[in-house]
């Protein structure tokens, strides 16, 4: 969830989002310094993205996720099963 907060955070693109990971090494530290490195950039409002409307935006997201999972897992489990018992 930290790595979607940085991203989506305002003025943080693809560019921003490497080089604050290559500084602080991860989202949740670069998240903290954010506040910081706005105010002295010279910005009165330094704004983050909100971690609950990131779930509620991404909440459609989970379901399809488990049944893409699970489904990747069975097919894994019939290529296994078939690759076993028709051996020559």
């Amino acid at each position: 969830m930290d790595q979607l907060r940085l991203i989506r955070s305002p003025n943080i693109g693809p560019v921003s989002y490497r080089q604050l990971m290559a500084r602080f090494g991860s989202a949740r530290a670069a998240l903290d310094a954010l506040p910081d490195l706005i105010r002295h950039g010279g910005s009165k409002h330094g704004v983050l993205a909100n971690a609950q409307t990131l779930r509620e935006s991404f909440s459609w997201f989970k379901p399809w996720a488990q049944a893409i999972f699970l489904w990747t897992m069975r097919t894994i489990i019939i290529c296994y099963r078939i690759s076993t018992t028709h051996r020559p």
